[in-house]
């Protein structure tokens, strides 16, 4: 596996998304998305997206050097969006050292699917009711369903990450560092076989901290953490600690 860094002009990145009859609602994350999708026939995730002013630099997690793979799966429109000039590769380890600790960073989207129908309370007091299916930030499943107002932010998105790492690695220490509830855009299917723009707000946090990797921690990191990885998040990248 290795560590990719590519760098996409925006203005290229919305030209080829008007050439592919994509809506100007959708996000910059769904055009960046659509780049990626083309480049390396949907590989591109989890992936990082980072703005840079007149350009996006992606940090993605591969299994050939990107220029190789996308010279193989890439349209000649979606290959003249990168950078090239500016591309950076690193191999990955095959795998980490037993009782290594590693510092982590991951931008992630910390939600839960609800497996059934419910109901339960805000800190307000008012009733709040989901059905099955339902996508849901992971405090707010958590604090609806608590009597006690002590459920954080912080406390519960630990607690969903220590989920997600079951079987990979083990949470040694954990820090909220941002967090935001932006509006998101995808296409869904209209019912009568075409497409159309759905807007959904989508926590959007940045987390730190340590952990100690189990012995199939690399595929973890290969398929990444919690949902939405197409539109950037759910990459974790690591560094000795």
């Amino acid at each position: 596996m290795k560590l990719a860094k590519i760098e996409l002009t925006k203005k290229d990145v919305y030209k080829h998304g008007q050439q592919r009859g994509l809506s100007s609602d959708l996000s910059a994350r769904y055009f960046i998305h659509a780049v990626l999708g083309e480049l390396f026939a949907g590989r591109a995730k989890p992936a990082d997206y980072q703005d840079r002013g007149r350009a996006v630099r992606v940090l993605t997690y591969l299994e050939r050097r990107p220029q190789d793979l996308a010279k193989m799966a890439a349209s000649p429109e979606s290959y003249e969006v990168a950078r090239w000039d500016r591309c950076a590769v690193k191999d990955m380890p095959e795998e980490f050292p037993s009782g290594m600790e590693l510092r982590f960073d991951l931008r992630a989207s910390p939600v839960v699917t609800k497996s059934s129908a419910g109901e339960g309370r805000n800190h307000k007091g008012e009733k709040k009711t989901w059905s099955s299916g339902t996508e849901m930030d992971a405090f707010l499943s958590q604090a609806w369903k608590s009597e006690e107002n002590d459920v954080t932010r912080e406390g519960a998105y630990r607690r969903w990450l220590e989920r997600q790492l079951e079987g990979f690695a083990e949470l040694e220490s954990f820090s909220l560092k941002q967090y935001s509830l932006p509006e998101m855009t995808r296409r869904a299917p209209d019912g009568d076989g075409g497409r159309r723009v759905t807007t959904f707000q989508n926590p959007d946090v940045a987390m730190t901290g340590t952990l100690s990797p189990k012995e199939n921690f690399v595929s973890l990191l290969d398929r990444g953490v919690g949902h939405h990885k197409a539109f950037g998040y759910g990459m974790m990248k690591v560094r000795p600690a």
